[in-house]
């Protein structure tokens, strides 16, 4: 009986946006300076009990799912028994991209800059079997 003179309890229950009660949600409750975190399932009415919680600070929580999770900060003191409604939200519709091919490979080591060429372009080339005076100097393939 030591535990409950120098400890705290929170009872609640977990409801939707119309009122209705939200069964086996799951709610947490986190001593903020701890980081210790007591968990409980809240039953087929909504309700749920932490008993034995030490004094301090705490966020207390509820979600389920389809619902956005609610939560309220609370101190608790020696020997108190809160008792907090905790209203869920509906959860929001989430979009997710998820990418599956691989990225292009970057050459970082070398740089250069390209430009299509033309056909009429490569006509009007200089052709290497001539020499600049328009004279064959060797035999083309083909």
């Amino acid at each position: 009986m030591l535990e409950t003179l120098a400890s705290a309890s929170v009872t609640g229950r977990v409801l939707d946006p119309s009122g209705a009660v939200v069964p086996n949600s799951t709610v947490k409750a986190l001593a903020v300076a701890t980081n210790q975190i007591y968990t409980v399932q809240a039953d087929e009415q909504g309700r749920f009990r932490i008993p034995y919680l030490p004094v301090g600070q705490y966020r207390i929580s509820a979600q389920a799912s389809g619902f956005a999770e609610s939560s309220r900060q609370i101190r608790l003191t020696v020997g108190s028994a809160f008792d907090l409604t905790l209203q869920l939200a509906l959860a929001s519709a989430a979009t997710s991209i998820e990418v599956t091919s691989e990225p292009a490979m970057i050459e970082a080591n070398r740089s250069q800059v390209g430009q299509t060429v033309l056909e009429p372009e490569i006509q009007n080339l200089p052709q290497a079997w001539r020499s600049s005076e328009g004279q064959l100097t060797h035999q083309r393939d083909g």
